[in-house]
């Protein structure tokens, strides 16, 4: 079966009654997020096309999360279910998105690889949207959508991106979140980046490639480096600006560290790990610390603080400590404690456990 989308062809895979189902895998990573999961999973469960396979990543330390997610799937139609496999995978060992993303990609089975967080809520046609920029760009290798609710941004803080961000440090997406709106009936647009909670891939095209293992916890970076690597090997990457999801950002396992720690920790983990040649990249990383090191001055003389000088100062620090340089594990199923449930389509309830 297939359809056209602006003339190109779109590949259906199988029609159920009104339901029609694409030849993806949609990956969450979660931990300690069991109402928010459910949420994106129903927002999930609405959409104008399903996916053939849900593989979810719980890092959580219970099995809330599992049993609302198998409650949802159970209550399906047996055809519905029939075409649309579970993979629960419960390990609280696992530390950070980016280990847990592998996870998934080492028993992913579709032609396309669907990333999303596990507090976003997706707009009814947004998986339709964001697999049909395959039929209309054939060379695209990667795809993101837009957040809708980015929130306008102050003019201090456009300032200075637009006066320290340079070189490989200009962020295409939030221009392009920031105008969600005006861009919403636009064409695809080419990027160099993808954001980790709206992306999509071709099977094909990051089959030996793997997010960096060695990164923990939040894991700053790890969509722009994995894009970056996947952009070294010649792929092109687009924005559709009609796939559409709204993040929530809960406050839930979320880092507690200040936000410009973070943002340093993240830059300077991608100036050594993908940017860290020739003298223009240099000149730019180290124009990007005087610009937090200035505001976090400014900031701290206004406060009365050195909180913020002295986040600067832990984030660069935080490079030394970023990886864990240690031999990561390829395969989930080496590891103790792993936990993987395939849901049977013929029992709501029904399973079957590997370890």
């Amino acid at each position: 079966m297939e359809r056209r989308v602006n003339g190109a062809v779109a590949p259906v895979e199988k029609r159920v009654g009104a339901r029609t189902f694409r030849n993806a895998s949609v990956v969450i990573p979660t931990k300690n997020r069991p109402h928010e999961l459910a949420v994106t999973v129903l927002s999930l469960l609405r959409q104008s096309v399903l996916p053939r396979e849900l593989i979810v990543v719980d890092q959580s330390a219970d099995r809330t999360s599992r049993e609302r997610i198998e409650q949802i799937y159970g209550s399906l139609s047996p055809e519905q279910r029939e075409d649309l496999k579970l993979c629960y995978l419960r390990e609280p060992a696992i530390s950070g998105a980016a280990t847990a993303r592998n996870a998934a990609m080492e028993i992913a089975s579709r032609e396309f690889w669907v990333f999303l967080d596990d507090d976003v809520i997706l707009e009814p046609d947004f998986l339709e949207q964001l697999l049909d920029t395959f039929s209309i760009e054939p060379n695209a290798a990667g795809a993101g959508g837009v957040i809708t609710n980015y929130g306008k941004r102050s003019w201090l803080f456009r300032f200075f991106h637009w006066l320290f961000m340079r070189g490989p440090f200009v962020d295409e997406r939030q221009h392009i979140y920031l105008r969600a709106d005006v861009l919403r009936e636009f064409g695809l647009i080419p990027v160099t980046r993808l954001g980790g909670g709206l992306m999509a891939f071709r099977a094909s095209e990051v089959a030996t490639l793997r997010f960096d293992s060695q990164l923990c916890g939040a894991s700053e970076g790890e969509d722009v480096d994995f894009c970056a690597r996947l952009r070294a090997r010649g792929a092109e990457l687009y924005i559709n600006p009609r796939a559409r999801l709204e993040h929530k950002k809960t406050d839930t396992a979320r880092s507690s560290d200040h936000w410009v720690r973070a943002e340093v920790r993240g830059n300077t983990y991608l100036f050594r790990r993908c940017w860290n040649m020739g003298v223009i990249n240099r000149c730019c990383y180290w124009w990007l610390m005087f610009g937090y090191s200035l505001m976090a001055a400014g900031t701290g003389l206004k406060l009365r603080s050195l909180a913020p000088w002295r986040a600067v100062r832990a984030g660069m620090a935080d490079r030394k400590k970023i990886q864990r340089w240690q031999e990561p594990q390829s395969k989930l199923s080496q590891t103790d404690g792993t936990e993987i449930r395939v849901m049977d389509p013929k029992d709501s309830l029904g399973s079957r456990s590997e370890s």
